[in-house]
């Protein structure tokens, strides 16, 4: 397939959307973890967890609405690499959209989790069937089960990640060892999430080791792709689709 003037224009349009949308996304997953679940949750003790929360609910409302739109981000940054990446393989850059769409979905659903701690601790008459250490108890409960379904969002991410990472490895549209760092990045986020499910005892470390590399290849992208650009003359003038 040749490549037109109109789809380069488009490509390197979209390309600038992309670098925009993995910069507001990586800030809205950092805002999340690092200045509203970080500074709120007190692993292991679920009443300072709850006074915690209910102490500072705006705060934790400001975390779901940030969350809520790095999610949505999400689908429009997925969209703009398909748009990219679609010719160099239309079938590869279909499966890394699908994988996004899918961790976008879960993602927004769990976010369900998080609102329904703000219920159970919001002090209704209809919660006064249950003791106050019962319902701080079961907000930590809804918490915890938050982060075990956002591993699982994390596996559809790596996949499509390591898919895009490839298709612009392959394409030569970015420097090949950027591209090349973001396929290690991505496999190394599948083999921490797995890891960390196999042996729990190593959350924390597993944690730190396996999403360092992929929180550095998304802001060197996201800042190459708004500020350079693509390099779309050093592709193919004919590239073929599986």
């Amino acid at each position: 397939m040749v490549i037109n003037q109109d789809t380069e224009r488009s490509q390197h349009i979209s390309a600038r959307i992309a670098g925009l949308m993995y910069l507001l996304v990586l800030a809205g997953a950092v805002f999340g973890n690092f200045f509203v679940r970080s500074k709120l949750i007190v692993s292991g003790q679920a009443t300072e967890t709850a006074n915690s929360i209910i102490a500072h609910e705006q705060l934790f409302r400001i975390g779901i609405v940030s969350e809520l739109a790095s999610f949505a981000g999400i689908l429009v940054l997925a969209m703009a690499l398909y748009v990219l990446l679609k010719p160099v393989n239309k079938n590869l850059a279909l499966f890394g959209l699908l994988s996004w769409l899918g961790e976008a979905v879960i993602l927004a659903v769990i976010v369900f989790m998080t609102f329904s701690v703000l219920r159970l601790l919001s002090g209704g008459d209809y919660l006064n069937v249950f003791q106050a250490e019962q319902l701080h108890a079961l907000s930590l409960l809804h918490l915890a089960v938050f982060y075990d379904a956002y591993d699982i969002g994390l596996i559809f991410f790596s996949l499509g990640s390591t898919v895009f990472s490839y298709l612009l490895f392959r394409a030569k549209y970015v420097p090949r060892v950027l591209a090349a760092w973001g396929v290690f990045a991505s496999l190394a986020t599948i083999f921490g999430v797995f890891a960390m499910i196999l042996v729990p005892g190593s959350i924390s470390l597993l944690g730190t080791a396996s999403t360092m590399p992929i929180f550095l290849y998304e802001l060197m992208i996201g800042l190459w792709l708004l500020l350079v650009g693509v390099n779309t003359a050093a592709a193919s003038k004919r590239i073929t689709r599986m």
